[in-house]
């Protein structure tokens, strides 16, 4: 009989499978690309009278873990987020808790000024709150806060 830890991966690997084939925005969730796992982490974009609001859902991140840049229309957020460590694991039960790299890509509608994009970034409670202000003039690359 298999252990179930090696149950459990091959469920999560079908689980992988399944959303590479049914996710059509991007990169699958929990897939495996080379050596590194790569997951794709659960995010709100929503427009207010004076700004964009991205809000990404990375708990168990750290502010330095992100790396947010604008190119053209699109704004790249990506990261990498570990296994929580726990001492003296043998094998999982369930494993749902994705980790690795990722990547998300969000396109910014016409009412954002691109040319000078001033962007709020804030990290808490496992959330990382992005915020383009409409017609700002500032810099690019802003760091996480």
């Amino acid at each position: 009989m298999r252990d179930s830890q090696e149950f459990y991966k091959d469920v999560r690997l079908v689980r992988e499978y399944m959303n590479a084939m049914l996710d059509l925005s991007g990169l699958p969730y929990g897939c495996v690309v080379g050596e590194e796992r790569w997951w794709r982490p659960p995010a709100d974009m929503y427009e207010t009278k004076t700004s964009l609001i991205i809000l990404i859902e990375v708990a168990g991140m750290r502010k330095e873990d992100f790396n947010i840049v604008v190119e053209g229309r699109k704004l790249f957020v990506t990261g990498k987020r570990s296994e929580y460590p726990i001492e003296g694991k043998t094998a999982y039960h369930n494993w749902e808790i994705d980790n690795g790299q990722f990547e998300r890509t969000f396109c910014i509608p016409e009412s954002i000024d691109t040319e000078g994009i001033e962007a709020i970034y804030h990290y808490e409670n496992g959330y990382l709150l992005i915020k383009l202000p409409k017609g700002s003039k500032a810099s690019r690359d802003i760091p996480v806060e």
